[in-house]
């Protein structure tokens, strides 16, 4: 499967390389080029992996938490550990595990790292970053941004989607994307958060799940053209939606003061301010969840209207 979306990473300054070993197809940013490096770091933890898959081989197959092992391999652990509580199974957290400890083993060369795994993404960078959302063939695919500050970092970014690749779904959503300090814990949570949407309905409620969990930064849900957006402190300075720039066709660029209705364009139509109006100025806390008596949405949702 060809990533074309490694084509439009932008990385001024940094080196842009490529590593991959069986199903593991890594796209590296660094300060220098560490391919031998990253493909030793690859190697070490694929082997840790594989290995205690050949001994328990129900940890590849189950769909549910996995028993706790002191005797498991760092990155087994780290899997367990992030979905033991969550609903679903540790291969749900392979990914983003994967994505982390390689660039926590890089760091040894070099000051800022970037590691993708099929999507999920683990960042250690010493500037902002914005990480670009895809969501298939909704209309907000690619017109996303998750604003990344310096402060922020490390971070986690990962994704799950009932309609784009092969990764099994239970649900519906178009992309649920989590941040957390874990990688394994961010791609572990929007698997077991993709699972749970199965309409629109369901993303009145992402918010209020995704704070349960624990571990969470913030994050959003795509299904269709409305979006679901919730989080702690990366909501904080953005122009609309304080961590996600929304620029899509309908001209939308700050909450709207005409009772809802917010600017349209003549080929996209209107779209509809759904939720509460404090939207673009309220820090939401997961671990706070009061502010749900206010409105069934946390940081609210934006769709189209018809």
């Amino acid at each position: 499967m060809e990533r074309i979306y490694r084509k439009k990473v932008g990385t001024r300054g940094l080196h842009s390389f490529q590593v991959a070993v069986k199903e593991t197809d890594l796209w590296i940013c660094a300060d220098r080029p560490l391919v031998k490096e990253t493909r030793d770091l690859v190697l070490k933890n694929r082997n840790h992996l594989e290995h205690y898959i050949s001994l328990h081989p129900d940890f590849l197959s189950t769909l549910q938490p996995f028993r706790k092992d002191p005797l498991a391999p760092p990155i087994v652990k780290a899997m367990i550990e992030a979905t033991h509580d969550i609903g679903v199974g540790p291969m749900a957290a392979v990914a983003g595990a994967m994505a982390q400890f390689v660039a926590e083993g890089l760091r040894e060369f070099t000051r800022q790292v970037i590691v993708e795994n099929g999507g999920d993404v683990y960042l250690n960078m010493k500037k902002p970053m914005t990480v670009s959302v895809f969501a298939g063939k909704s209309a907000l695919s690619e017109r996303l941004g998750l604003k990344i500050p310096v402060e922020q970092m490390p971070m986690g970014v990962c994704s799950s989607s009932a309609t784009i690749g092969h990764s099994l779904s239970l649900g519906a959503a178009d992309l649920v994307c989590v941040l957390s300090k874990s990688a394994a814990r961010a791609d572990g949570a929007a698997t077991a958060l993709c699972n749970r949407i199965k309409n629109r309905k369901d993303l009145e409620n992402v918010g209020r799940w995704a704070a349960q969990m624990g571990g969470i930064i913030g994050g959003l849900a795509v299904m269709g053209d409305a979006l679901a957006p919730w989080g702690e402190r990366p909501l904080k300075n953005a122009p609309f939606c304080p961590i996600f720039r929304l620029r899509y066709g309908y001209g939308v660029t700050s909450p709207p003061d005409n009772g809802g209705q917010a600017a349209s364009d003549s080929n996209r139509g209107p779209a509809r301010w759904v939720g509460s109006r404090r939207f673009a100025r309220t820090n939401f806390n997961p671990r706070n969840t009061s502010m749900y008596g206010a409105s069934p949405l946390p940081l609210g949702i934006l769709k189209r209207d018809g």
